[in-house]
């Protein structure tokens, strides 16, 4: 069985990123262009079910579909996605959380 692949390019990623805008989520320190790179850096089959249900606003079944994968799939590869994504910010709050003590002379734990 053949899967179908969606384009999903960098002109994609830039469109996402300019409806989300550049503005800073407080709780969390990470900044939304900030995510728009970490989706980038997904897996291409993460990336494509991700933006086309949260981004797209596709069903699991519309994503199954249009993807042409079971719904199962679909489903894991979201729950991966996501997983990956709060790994990716995770990493970044600490990282964040390193250059700030260090540029105010706090020393590294």
């Amino acid at each position: 069985m053949l899967r179908k692949t969606l384009p999903l390019d960098s002109d994609e990623l830039r469109r996402v990123s300019e409806n989300l805008s550049a503005r800073e989520n407080s709780s969390s320190g990470v900044v939304f262009s900030d995510l728009n790179r970490m989706v980038s850096t997904l897996l291409e089959h993460y990336r494509q079910v991700l933006i086309l249900f949260y981004l797209q606003e596709k069903s699991y079944e519309e994503v199954s579909d249009m993807l042409d994968l079971p719904l199962g799939t679909v489903k894991t590869y979201l729950h991966r996605a996501r997983k990956e994504l709060a790994r990716l910010v995770e990493e970044e709050q600490t990282r964040a959380k390193r250059k700030t003590e260090s540029y105010h002379g706090v020393p590294k734990v």
